[in-house]
């Protein structure tokens, strides 16, 4: 076993990147390489990404040196568009961000974050209510993976009211919902909507 003198010289010898902790016994643990790159990932269904997931997105990628937006199929929630549909919008929208990588998931998030090698999760909050929910998630989420911690991005006040099926129903009662989404989104919903009356 290694004495607490022996850790700390090793230590001196390493890439000074890296933390170690020098336990009371003498055993030298890893924690963390500063110089490795800090990955986040944006889970949701994304039905449609709206300007609200856009604005949350662009500014959690200048946080990180990369950011994954998960899409999750999302079955449960009968989704307006498919898996697909959806992540070939994001990433139409996202395409001028470089450090953005878009992605289905199915499963658990906390095992797409372990594959990934993905430590932090994003969340964006609109409402207390947001907070109440995704505070006990992410309680949940570090406690499986300490590792893992969740980084809460507040909603600008334009989209502090709105939510992807707010602006579905407003789509297909023909309101207004161009100050929510991106023109793409907005053809998009048109064609679901005609398609449906057909």
């Amino acid at each position: 076993m290694a004495t607490e003198e022996s850790c700390f010289s090793t230590v001196n010898k390493l890439f000074f990147g890296e933390i170690f902790r020098a336990t009371r016994d003498g055993a030298c643990k890893k924690l963390r390489m500063r110089a490795m790159k800090k990955i986040a990932v944006y889970p949701g269904t994304f039905d449609p990404f709206s300007l609200g997931h856009e604005n949350i997105a662009r500014r959690a990628a200048c946080l990180f040196d990369e950011l994954i937006i998960a899409i999750a199929q999302g079955h449960h929630k009968m989704p307006c568009f498919a898996l697909e549909e959806r992540l070939d919008l994001t990433q139409h929208i996202l395409k001028d961000v470089e450090n953005v990588r878009v992605l289905a998931f199915s499963g658990l998030l906390i095992d797409f974050l372990h594959y990934h090698h993905a430590t932090i999760i994003i969340r964006g909050l609109r409402s207390v209510k947001d907070f109440d929910y995704e505070n006990a998630l992410a309680g949940l989420h570090h406690q499986i993976n300490p590792d893992v911690e969740t980084v809460f991005l507040s909603a600008e006040p334009a989209h502090a009211f709105t939510s992807s099926s707010i602006i579905r129903e407003m789509a297909f009662l023909n309101g207004n919902i161009t100050p929510l989404v991106r023109p793409i989104v907005l053809e998009k919903l048109r064609q679901k909507h005609h398609a449906d009356l057909k």
